[in-house]
């Protein structure tokens, strides 16, 4: 005897099937559920920068070695650390090298967000009256700056050339020093990876595909600083900020303090 079928079941069927098959794809493969908010697009900075090394020599011979923390006030800044050294290799020149790392770990990431850079310099400095001197430095600098988004990941690397006049003071028992400068900067940048989701992240997006289509910036960075201490080893807190030209306001670290020790020789 054949079997018989009752095809009238046979549409709840397909639909059970259709669930279960809807069911096990959804435990597989996430499904967007809306944009992330925008206070989390922003902790994905496109720079965040170092702290201008004024380091006041007076004679040839004469330096300095800076070691930082670096601070920011606000939520688009990266905590870290600077090392700046500074020399004067003849009677009005001098050099400078300077490092920068930062970093901050977001509550939805495992890693953390970060930056790194590196310049180096050369300048003329001469002293004035009553204590005061004048310096002008330039130079060329590279880094990096890594975001590991909620949806993705994306890597900045950032080329910097830069003109950096200052004003310094120095008491004459050495135990007392201060500066305040500027410096100017023609910055490009390349977007090295871009590896997230855009539809979840427009504001991010939006940013990275200006960047790209203007990667050249030019940056104002004012600063001030104050030193105090022995004539060997002195503190040092200093302000630093960043000043975005031509109409753009990305989302960048747009200031930074800094509070460590300085030890001229």
């Amino acid at each position: 005897m054949k079997p018989t079928y009752n095809f009238r079941n046979m549409p709840s069927l397909v639909l059970l099937v259709l669930l279960i098959a809807m069911c096990a794809v959804s435990c597989i493969v996430p499904i967007n559920t809306g944009t992330v908010p925008l206070t989390r697009q922003k902790d994905n900075l496109l720079y965040s920068s170092n702290s201008l090394n004024m380091p006041i020599l007076q004679k040839k011979g004469s330096g300095l070695l800076n070691v930082l923390g670096s601070f920011g006030n606000s939520g688009s800044t990266l905590n870290g650390a600077e090392v700046q050294g500074a020399i004067a290799t003849g009677k009005n020149i001098g050099i400078q090298v300077n490092g920068f790392y930062a970093g901050r770990k977001n509550q939805e990431a495992i890693h953390n967000n970060n930056a790194g850079y590196i310049d180096a310099a050369v300048g003329y400095f001469h002293g004035l009256k009553d204590g005061f001197s004048m310096e002008v430095y330039g130079g060329i600098g590279t880094g990096t700056t890594s975001n590991y988004h909620y949806t993705g990941y994306s890597k900045i690397r950032n080329t910097k050339f830069f003109l950096q006049p200052s004003i310094g003071y120095s008491s004459k028992n050495g135990k007392f020093k201060a500066a305040t400068g500027f410096r100017f900067s023609e910055n490009k940048f390349l977007i090295k990876e871009q590896i997230f989701d855009i539809n979840a992240e427009p504001f991010t997006a939006n940013e990275f595909r200006l960047l790209s289509m203007h990667p050249n910036q030019f940056f104002v960075e004012p600063s001030a600083l104050l030193r105090y201490g022995w004539k060997d080893f002195q503190f040092q807190f200093q302000y630093s900020g960043l000043i975005q030209t031509g109409g753009w306001n990305y989302n960048m670290g747009k200031s930074r303090w800094t509070l460590g020790c300085s030890i001229p020789f």
